[in-house]
Parts: structure tokens; C-alpha cells; sequence
């Protein structure tokens, strides 16, 4: 049967195939479901960008929001976003930090105090001395909670 420009074929000699695929006259057989798929995985990178775009500026929000002198952990930024187990995504912010001046991701650490091996802006020894210079106390290479 044919609909316009569009027909509608079986994809199976016997047609007891349930998986529609439209034909046109110019182009051959399309897989509805590719199609659909195509704009469904369309829509869930529009919906996935600006998801990760909303963390990330609540993530920076809270960043910005630690005083000089203090740190927070991973696992307290992601337990402010509402899951504790987004701790290690929250560990892969900085690396896209659009204002380190402003933003100063130096401050927050693992759960054990320790530094980030990856510190996005200089290393360990970068994000030492700048935890340093805020009186940062230090103890065997982990910040002092307490």
C-alpha cells in the first residue's frame, strides 16, 4: 500500500515480520527504527549536554563557594548534587574549568585528604603550594581534617 511518496513493506519473504520499514521511490528501504534511533540519540545528546552543563556550573557554584583556607572533598560536592556516587565525576570537572581564577578547584580533594595526581592546573605540586598559601596544613602529604 502505498501512501504518498512513502510505501510500506515487510522486511521477510513471508511478511510475519513485525519490523516496519518505510520505502521511498527515490532512496531504498529505511529502518524505522534507525530512524527513530537516530533521533532519539539526537535528542539524548541535546538532553545530555545541557545536563552536564547544569552539574557543572552547580559543581563550579559550589567550588567557588569554598573558603580560602579550607577544602572539600569529592564526595561532599557530590553529595550537595543529591548522589554521593557522582564523587568521581565531580573529580573530572576541573579538567574543563573555564576560570580556574574564579573557580578554584585547588580546594577540594579525595576523601583521604590527599591531592589529585591529575590536578588539571600544575599537578600535585601546583595544588600544594596553592593550599599552602591559604595555610593549608599538611601531614604526610594529606590535608589535615582536624
Amino acid at each position: 500500500m502505498m501512501f504518498g511518496s512513502f510505501g510500506y513493506n515487510c522486511l521477510s519473504k513471508n511478511c510475519n515480520s513485525h519490523l516496519l520499514t518505510l520505502s521511498t521511490q527515490k532512496a531504498g528501504p529505511i529502518n524505522i527504527l534507525s530512524v527513530l534511533g537516530s533521533r532519539l540519540r539526537s535528542m539524548l545528546k541535546r538532553y545530555t549536554t545541557t545536563l552536564i552543563s547544569v552539574v557543572k556550573e552547580k559543581v563550579y557554584e559550589f567550588v567557588r563557594n569554598i573558603p580560602r583556607g579550607k577544602v572539600a572533598t569529592y564526595g561532599q560536592i557530590a553529595l550537595h548534587l543529591g548522589n554521593r556516587n557522582f564523587a568521581r565525576a565531580v573529580g573530572n570537572i576541573p579538567h574543563g574549568n573555564p576560570d580556574p581564577e574564579h573557580i578554584p578547584y585547588h580546594r577540594v580533594v579525595n576523601a583521604q585528604g590527599r591531592l589529585s595526581r591529575s590536578y588539571a592546573f600544575g599537578g600535585i605540586v601546583a595544588q600544594k603550594r596553592l593550599l599552602e598559601s591559604e595555610r593549608v596544613v599538611f601531614k604526610n602529604d594529606q590535608v589535615c581534617f582536624h
